[in-house]
């Protein structure tokens, strides 16, 4: 197995627990939201990633929707966001 393998193991782990996540939480959390967007996006997944992030930026408030709507925006774009 090689490292790419590995990452890509360890993504789609990562994928799936923040389903399960998101599922115990009632979709309703927005960094786990984030988070599943975030693993969505990295697995080429771009169009769910999208939907789950505007999803997360619709139900924050504050600072938090800014930054979530940052986000979304970049995923929009085909990119990552800056840290």
């Amino acid at each position: 197995m090689t490292e790419k393998d590995v990452d890509r193991q360890s993504l789609k782990l990562a994928r799936r627990l923040a389903e399960q996540a998101n599922q115990s939480s009632g979709g309703t959390n927005t960094e786990i939201l984030d988070t599943l967007a975030r693993a969505q996006f990295l697995g080429g997944d771009a169009p769910e990633a999208v939907a789950t992030e505007r999803r997360a930026a619709e139900l924050a408030q504050g600072g938090d929707k800014a930054k979530l709507e940052e986000v979304l925006a970049s995923y929009r774009a085909g990119k990552l966001p800056k840290e």
